[in-house]
């Protein structure tokens, strides 16, 4: 289930989100905390495996700095703070 009440076909943003989807590594969707941290489990595994290049983990941390900082401030996860 991806939180949107559409049945079987998935919302815009579900929809847009699939397109988006990396072939080499999919750190899926950073909409919230937890997929945030999904995301860097994942940077970590590709790491480790050695699976990307220096200039890729440099840029893909680049971007999960950026997502962590901004998904407290997009408006799914707005009223969810405590």
């Amino acid at each position: 289930m991806n939180g949107c009440d559409w049945g079987p076909t998935l919302c815009y943003m579900h929809a847009k989100n699939e397109e988006a989807k990396a072939v080499k590594l999919d750190l899926g969707p950073m909409e919230d905390p937890d997929s945030i941290q999904v995301a860097i489990k994942k940077l970590q595994a590709a790491v480790i495996d050695q699976t990307l290049t220096d200039k890729q983990i440099a840029q893909l941390t680049n971007l999960l700095n950026i997502g962590a900082w901004n998904v407290i401030r997009t408006s799914g996860f707005r009223g969810m703070e405590k």
